[in-house]
Order: C-alpha cells, then structure tokens, then sequence
C-alpha cells in the first residue's frame, strides 16, 4: 500500500533551513572572516559526501528513495554500513558546516529544528514502513547500525 507522500520532502526542508540561515547571517552580518571559520566548509563536503553517496547508492540499487513510499531493496553497505540514515546524516552535518562557516550561533537553531522534523516526521514512519516490508532483515540491520551514526 502506498502512503501518500507529504507535498514537502527532506530536500525542501534542507534547502528552507539554507534559505533560513543565509537570512539570518544576512540580518545580523557583521564585517570580518575569521580563519577559524574554514572548518566549517570541510564539514559541509562532508555532509555532500556522505549524502551524494547515499543516494548514488539507492540508485545502484534501483530503489525508491522518496521518503514514505515503499523501497525495493534495503540497502546495507557502502555509507548504510554506518548509518542508517546517511542522507539525513549528510544533510544535518552541511547544515552545522554552513552554521559554523557563517559564525553565527542562530544557524545552530536552525539546524536543530531541521533535525527534529527529520528525527519526528519522517524517521519513525521510514523505519516502520521499513521494517513491514523487509521484516527480520530490517530488524537485524536495525539492530547493528545506529541511526545517524
């Protein structure tokens, strides 16, 4: 059975809470570039990496990678061997690069409620569907990798 999927997908929420952030930076900008900034875009490659490779994976596997619709295959190794949710992960951790690289402490607020509507919205319905339709393959996964890390 399909679920129906909500008209905003994690993608939307990601690119809202960049839109978010870059508002933010703009309103409280302050002149200046510290180096001390520069970690913050190895975090967010990071992020891209792991994300891109999480989805370069779905697509090897030719399964379904729109939250809340019923996936194919479940997909275990590459980045999935130490996340269950690399995309997320991604996604969360180029969020906390573009807070740091911006400096400015409210992006952390932003990245936090992009990760509560991940972890609250979408997670928990993912992972039920999940394990209805792969059953014990997806409760020993489960069971052997953690969520984001």
């Amino acid at each position: 059975m399909l679920r129906e999927t909500p008209t905003l997908l994690p993608p939307h929420y990601f690119v809202a809470s960049i839109a978010a952030m870059l508002a933010i930076a703009l309103w409280r900008w302050q002149p200046g570039f510290n180096a001390w900034q520069l970690p913050g875009l190895a975090v967010i490659t990071l992020g891209v990496v792991i994300a891109v490779s999480g989805s370069r994976q779905f697509a090897r596997a030719k399964t379904n990678i729109v939250p809340l619709q019923p996936a194919s295959t479940l997909v275990t190794d590459g980045v999935f061997r130490f996340s269950r949710n690399p995309m997320y992960l991604g996604m969360l951790l180029a969020l906390l690069g573009l807070a740091w690289l911006l400096a400015e402490p409210l992006c952390l607020g932003v990245a936090a409620l992009f990760f509560f509507v991940i972890r609250l919205v979408f997670i928990p319905a993912e992972e039920k569907q999940m394990a209805a339709t792969f059953g014990a393959y997806f409760a020993a996964y489960h069971q052997r990798v953690r969520r984001w890390l």
